[in-house]
């Protein structure tokens, strides 16, 4: 949840700027008048921060694995390590797509508080006000009450609609990703498990990463569209 929120944030704080604050001050004139290829400048601001969030997320997960197990004196497992190492690299890619929004809103937009004001607005749908907006159009959509027999299908469907929508938003797609990946899953079927009979088997990681590949999907398009427009527009761009 702390990589959601606050690796989030350390993706649109690398890139809001990244173009419209040079822009702004001359900066970007002056460098374009040097013989060096446009799309050196809009490739090389994505690609270096891309490899400072990767070395984040990196660095913040296994000084964390490290505290655990000098805490606890139990060493991983591993399918743990197998586990982590992929939500490392799903966490990387998080992140990177966030800086890739950024950074398009800061060659799209003219300055840099525009910039960091559409990052922030993109940012809060896509992290709590989404879930207002699911709730909202599935009891539009899927309402449920009334007889009683009906609920659990009514329930079912409603949260059904709520889980279409969520999917839209790559925050909520990489919560899912990391809670079935680390050994948490978090999905809209329901397991019931009757008395005297053995609890099944916890899925494997592959299994994980099959179930969640509509979301790594999402998270993958998202990047590669924010990127892609960002280095579009950027060299199409009047630069004055």
């Amino acid at each position: 949840e702390k990589i959601a929120i606050v690796g989030s944030l350390l993706g649109i704080a690398i890139g809001f700027a990244a173009i419209s604050q040079e822009r702004d001050s001359g900066l970007l004139i002056t460098l374009l008048t040097h013989p060096i290829f446009r799309d050196s400048v809009i490739n090389g601001k994505l690609a270096a921060g891309a490899c400072a969030l990767t070395f984040a997320a990196f660095t913040s997960i296994a000084l964390s694995l490290t505290t655990v197990i000098t805490l606890t004196g139990v060493a991983p497992t591993g399918d743990e390590i197998a586990r982590l190492l992929t939500f490392m690299g799903i966490s990387s890619l998080y992140l990177i797509m966030w800086l890739g929004v950024s950074v398009l809103f800061s060659v799209m937009m003219r300055d840099t508080t525009s910039s960091l004001l559409a990052s922030i607005i993109t940012w809060l749908v896509s992290t709590d006000l989404i879930y207002s907006i699911a709730s909202l159009i599935a009891t539009l959509i899927a309402p449920f009450g009334g007889v009683i027999t009906h609920k659990e299908v009514e329930w079912k469907r409603h949260f059904e609609v709520m889980r279409a929508i969520t999917r839209f938003s790559p925050t909520c797609c990489y919560r899912d990703i990391a809670h079935s990946v680390l050994g948490s899953p978090f999905r809209s079927s329901v397991i019931v498990i009757e008395p005297g009979k053995p609890q099944p088997t916890p899925p494997s990681l592959l299994e994980c990463l099959a179930l969640s590949w509509p979301e790594i999907t999402v998270i993958a398009v998202v990047l590669i569209a924010a990127f892609a427009a960002s280095y579009v527009l950027f060299m199409r761009q009047e630069i004055r």
